[in-house]
Parts: structure tokens; sequence; C-alpha cells
């Protein structure tokens, strides 16, 4: 049960009812302003959930309300007596859309005529909050609500974290995030992130079949064959590997994968797979990726019956159905197209 006098703001919060609440009662006066002690000593605190209690005098319910409708996403409050003292003031809880810090809240109600507010995040269950503020046993008018009131209890969730998470879930890369994150949020949780990405890119593209549209270019040293690829994709799009080592280290969401300086470098079968449209997971030293790329070029100095010469017959045709064509640059930078054997004109095997 809680004591009206947690709510009289002439003489104060009680100290037990204050650590029931989670509240201050070193600064629980309000003799003309809207301090509490979460304002203090640069601790500009910020929450989705507000505890508020106005004094009436001085004040309408109608502007209440329409305060609490433009800032806020949901609302609840009344008009009450305080049993012991007669003490009239509405106590009210509001609830906004995203974190508000409790400088721009105390702003609106300043700028609103509400200066003399007392201010505190919510501590106890939203149902707790909105049972205070429609309790009988002091109702001095009949509770009024303002918009829809998110029920569910978010207590002790971080909201950095969250709106992190619901970026990667939008399908923002974890790049993306970073680059945006101005206020360092994510500066200490990159690998819970990175995780995160890959688990939800996998379960958007494990599922999934890619058609994969792949091709073989080779010619010699210096024609401009990797700058034909190149001119073809938005640059980051493009994911070129040269290490074979750790090939795919760096991988993220990609849609267009470049084998480039191609000699043989893969195992036969994982190239298979790669140029394949089923789903396939691609080894990394820190944490796997989902494959997401839609085409494949395979650039090499070498024609195309110089790569794994011990691979012959059907095994061999296996690489030449995946491959929509085998082109060769010339020094003058032209293209002449090659047959595929095993491959009919138009890529049919």
């Amino acid at each position: 049960m809680y004591h009206d006098e947690a709510l009289d703001l002439n003489k104060g919060i009680d100290p037990n009812e204050a650590d029931e609440w989670g509240l201050d009662d070193a600064d629980s006066k309000v003799d003309g302003g809207a301090d509490t002690k979460e304002s203090k000593g640069g601790h500009d605190t910020q929450s989705r959930d507000w505890m508020l209690t106005i004094r009436a005098e001085g004040h309408m319910e109608n502007e209440i309300k329409a305060l609490f409708e433009k800032i806020g996403a949901g609302a609840v409050f009344q008009r009450e007596t305080g049993a012991d003292t007669g003490y009239e003031h509405f106590q009210c809880f509001l609830q906004v859309k995203t974190p508000m810090r409790f400088s721009t809240l105390k702003n609106h109600l300043t700028n609103a005529g509400f200066r003399d507010a007392h201010i505190e995040r919510r501590r106890k269950s939203v149902a707790d909050c909105v049972a205070y503020c429609t309790k009988s046993e002091t109702q001095a008018g009949q509770p009024v609500y303002v918009g829809k009131i998110n029920m569910k209890d978010k207590r002790g969730q971080r909201s950095d974290l969250i709106g992190l998470r619901e970026q990667i879930l939008d399908g923002m890369s974890m790049q993306e995030v970073l680059l945006g994150d101005s206020g360092a949020k994510a500066a200490h949780c990159t690998r819970w992130l990175g995780e995160l990405e890959e688990a939800y890119v996998r379960k958007e593209l494990g599922g999934k079949l890619r058609d994969i549209d792949a091709h073989y270019l080779y010619g010699a040293p210096g024609v401009g064959k990797t700058r034909f690829v190149y001119d073809r994709y938005p640059i980051e799009d493009i994911y070129r590997v040269t290490n074979y080592k750790h090939p795919f280290d760096e991988y993220g969401r990609h849609k267009v994968l470049v084998l480039d300086e191609y000699d043989s470098q893969l195992p036969w079968e994982q190239l298979l797979n790669y140029l394949d449209r089923y789903p396939v997971v691609l080894p990394a030293r820190y944490r796997n990726h989902q494959a997401c790329f839609t085409a494949v070029w395979i650039i090499s100095n070498l024609p195309l019956a110089a790569q794994y010469p011990d691979i012959v017959g059907e095994r061999r045709l296996a690489l030449m159905r995946r491959l929509a064509d085998c082109n060769y640059m010339t020094p003058e930078g032209e293209l002449i197209k090659e047959p595929l054997p095993g491959r009919q004109e138009g890529g049919s095997p």
C-alpha cells in the first residue's frame, strides 16, 4: 500500500516510502522547481516511463491532458486529495515512445507551465504505477487516460541495447549501426552485435535458395579484368578475395563475390558449393558468415582448362554447369566469349 505522505510535497516524502518506490527523499519537496536527485551531479537519466506529481492549485486537468497528448505515447492521471493533509495534486504516470532524458521532460513541463512538477523515473512495474495513479482512496476526480499504455514491464532492460538490437532486426548491418552510433553506445558490444547480425541473416537467408550468376574471366596481367568487374556493380556490394588462407574473415552480406588472382586455391567441392544456389555458410576465423551473394566472378591469368587439371570427366562438368559464361580479355581490353565444355550455346547442360 502506498501512503499519502509520499505525495505530500509540503513536508517531503517519507524515507521508508522513498525506499519502496526508489524515490529520492532528499529532494522530494517541490518548492517551485522540478529538480530531483536524478538531474543533479551530471546524472541526466533517461527513461520511457515517468511518475509525476503536479500541484492542483493553478493547473487544469485539460492542460495536463494536452501536454501528455503532445509528448506521450500513453498516460493516466487523476486529481487526488491527501487523506491526512488535504493536499490537492494530480498523480500522473507518463509513458513516452522512446527514452527521454530527465532534462528534456523537465523542459517540456516548464514550457507548458508545470514548473512545480515533481518527476521520478518509474521504479515499480507499469501495472503498479497505473494502479497507484487510479487508486480510489484519495480520488478527487475520475482517472483520465491518454493514448495507449504499454503494460509490458521492461524494468531492468537496457534501452541502449534494445535500440541497437532493433536496428539490426530492421535489416541494418553492423557497419551501418556503428557508423550511425554518434553516442558510442555500441563501443563495448561489437561482438554481440556481430553475433546478432549473423543470427538475423542466417534466419532470413539460411532457408532460401539464391539464383547465382557465376562467370569466369581470364587474361594477361594488367589488361583490366578486375576493373571490368568493379565497373559493373556498386563498390560497396563487392567482396574481393585475394588472400585464400582466410578468404571470408571480413565478409558481410556483400552481393558480389570476386575470387581474384584465382589459381585453384579453394578445394574443389568448396568452390562448387559457393557457386550453387543452395544456402551455404562461409567459414571464418572469428565468426562464420551466411552467404548472401548472388553474383560470383572468378578472375584469373589462367584459362579455365588450367584450373583443377586433375578434375576430369563428369566431375569437371559440375563446374561447367554452374558457370554462366567464360570470357577471355584481350590486351586491348576486349572480351571474347569462349564455349564451356559440356555446355550447349545458351547455357544448357
